[in-house]
């Protein structure tokens, strides 16, 4: 019988050690408010975490595209580095009529490379964590502007306002931009529950460029490297782009990596109509200056322009998150000995096709497109 009662004595201490082990379990997955719970963590009070994801972009009914529309395309890089996480909180509407109430700033231990992360946020100011709020989220703020100027510039305006005034100055010297310790923009809208944690998904705020080859033709044309042109100097981080003559920037330039340019070309979104406007499209319209070559030609006048995605009306609209690859078919004549001669040249010297594709994390690049 004290053998029995032991044996059961030894069968209970274990279930019961085991319901503890699951108890333990499920709370460690609901303080970090990571794990499927959106309460505030109870550990540190006057806190909440903010999740984000990087997600794959989105385009016009990209599916039903056709075939120079298709394709999914990698980060490279830093694409998805994010320093600092600035949240600027505006009373609970669902209008976008509420006032600005204050910010919060987080720093990404690391400097994370992922698509997807989370910060911790201390609560301060007039920001309460039982009241709820709209959130414009903007990650790596604090490189394109002072965080107090942001600030500043919120503290009369309403949440739709801000909105459609908010487009920060691309940094740039002597008219050339880069970007800044690899950190691009990027935004997001999100609704900050009372005791709850934040979930919100970020867009990057500029286009990618990418430059190939036709892949019958990779033996005959040698692609050197590439110059992105005519940016538009502001960033549209919660509106849309405008239709306005502005100075216009231009980026670095980028070397060719076994016949390809895949990452490193940047510019921010471009919304252009120039149908009968000759220099407005010359100075207007984002595009690529590429230095290229047939593989026989030893010569110096090796620099084209190529416009970037422009529809049977003449217009241009680069969407922010977004890749475009622009596939050289063939070298039609000789260009220009510079890049700032190939600016004002014939944009039909060289035959490319550019793909709009999905700009993601893990994928694989658009195909080449067989164009006669």
């Amino acid at each position: 019988m004290n053998r029995k009662s032991n044996i059961y004595g030894q069968l209970l201490m274990k279930q019961v050690g085991i319901l503890l082990l699951l108890i333990l379990a499920l709370n460690g997955c609901s303080v970090d408010g990571t794990a499927g719970s959106d309460a505030l963590r109870p550990d540190v009070p006057g806190t909440f975490v903010l999740d984000y994801e990087i997600p794959d972009s989105q385009t016009d009914d990209i599916l039903n595209e056709s075939e120079t529309r298709a394709g999914t395309t990698p980060s490279q890089g830093t694409e998805n580095k994010i320093e600092n996480l600035l949240l600027l909180f505006f009373e609970q509407d669902d209008y976008g009529n509420g006032a600005f109430i204050g910010s919060l700033n987080g720093k990404q231990d690391g400097n994370s490379l992922e698509k997807t992360g989370s910060v911790e946020m201390t609560l301060s100011g007039n920001i309460k964590g039982d009241t709820d709020y709209n959130v414009l989220v903007i990650a790596n703020a604090e490189k394109y502007a002072p965080i107090a100027d942001i600030n500043a510039f919120c503290a009369t305006r309403t949440e739709n306002l801000v909105k459609l005034q908010l487009r920060p100055q691309l940094p740039a010297t002597a008219g050339v931009f880069t970007v800044p310790d690899g950190c691009l923009p990027m935004s997001g809208v999100a609704v900050k529950k009372a005791g709850k944690n934040l979930k919100v998904t970020l867009l990057r705020a500029v286009v990618r460029m990418d430059v190939g080859v036709k892949e019958d033709m990779n033996d005959e044309i040698i692609l050197e490297e590439a110059i992105q042109a005519n940016i538009a100097p502001v960033i549209s981080l919660f509106s849309d782009p405008r239709d306005e003559n502005v100075e216009r920037l231009t980026g670095v330039s980028v070397a060719s990596k076994e016949n390809a340019i895949i990452g490193g070309l940047y510019a921010t979104e471009s919304y252009t109509t120039s149908a009968s406007d000759r220099t407005k499209a010359l100075t207007q319209r984002t595009c690529l200056l590429v230095k290229c070559r047939k593989k026989d030609y030893t010569g110096d006048r090796c620099w084209y322009r190529v416009d970037v995605n422009i529809d049977a009306e003449e217009m241009q609209y680069l969407k922010r998150n977004n890749v475009y690859t622009v596939t050289i078919n063939s070298i039609r004549s000789l260009g220009a000995k510079t890049s700032e001669e190939a600016y004002y040249a014939d944009a039909t010297l060289i035959s490319s096709v550019t793909i709009q594709a999905v700009w993601k994390d893990s994928g694989v690049l658009p195909p080449g497109v067989d164009v006669n």
